[in-house]
């Protein structure tokens, strides 16, 4: 991962580092942020940016949750029994892909889906079973979208 440092003004500096490409879109990004300080300040932060974005926790990617949810139904349909695979389809497009599926999935956090989860208990009234097919559902994805990338 490589990272670049330009001087904008006297002590203000940008900080631009290559992102890997978005699986979704096939697309090179880069990020760039502005750091206030000195240059040796600025060399440290582009370090931590830089490594930040090989550990994976910047991200390019714009893909949002239905898109992964359909794209691991595909992949896991001939795996599933035909009643369980047409279950979590129905739970997919009937609940999960209305209230959550707009989110990126660089913003689908743990908390967010434990909330959605009790929400689902709590106000829904939804039995503890379906519940638990939500969860299997979310958890295998965003399991298999760590798995590519």
């Amino acid at each position: 991962m490589k990272g670049t440092l330009r001087e904008r003004r006297p002590g203000n500096w940008e900080l631009i580092v290559q992102l890997p490409r978005d699986a979704a879109s096939g697309r090179q990004k880069q990020l760039s942020r502005t750091h206030v300080g000195t240059k040796r300040e600025a060399q440290r932060a582009l370090s931590a940016l830089v490594a930040q974005v090989a550990e994976g926790k910047i991200s390019s990617s714009s893909t949002t949750l239905n898109e992964l949810l359909l794209r691991w139904l595909d992949q896991v349909d001939n795996r599933l029994l035909p009643t369980t695979a047409r279950e979590y389809r129905r739970i997919v497009n009937g609940r999960i892909g209305p209230d959550l599926g707009k989110l990126r999935l660089s913003k689908v956090m743990t908390q967010r889906i434990d909330a959605y989860c009790a929400a689902l208990t709590r106000e829904h009234k939804l039995s503890p079973g379906t519940v638990r097919h939500v969860h299997a559902i979310l958890r295998g994805s965003l399991g298999q979208a760590v798995k590519w990338g």
